[in-house]
């Protein structure tokens, strides 16, 4: 069974890239999901809030890990 795909490497690639990009962008701007970094940052905040931060800043490195990823798979990509 053969798989037909009509995606090249180097598309692969360039969506590892900006999946990178936007890891790279919300990690500066939500932070590191690190507990002591978010206390530092929201001291006697808003337990909701703080939950909310917490699960973008991991959605962001998802996206960073996921990109490298694609970025690497895209290099072993069969070419047509």
């Amino acid at each position: 069974m053969e798989i037909v795909c009509n995606v090249s490497g180097r598309e692969v690639m360039t969506l590892g890239l900006v999946l990178d990009i936007l890891g790279v962008l919300g990690l500066f701007r939500y932070g590191l999901p690190s507990d002591a970094y978010l206390e530092e940052r929201y001291v006697g905040g808003d337990d909701e809030k703080e939950n909310l931060l917490k699960a973008k800043s991991r959605i962001a490195l998802v996206l960073i890990i996921v990109g490298f990823a694609l970025q690497i798979a895209g290099n072993y990509w069969p070419t047509g």
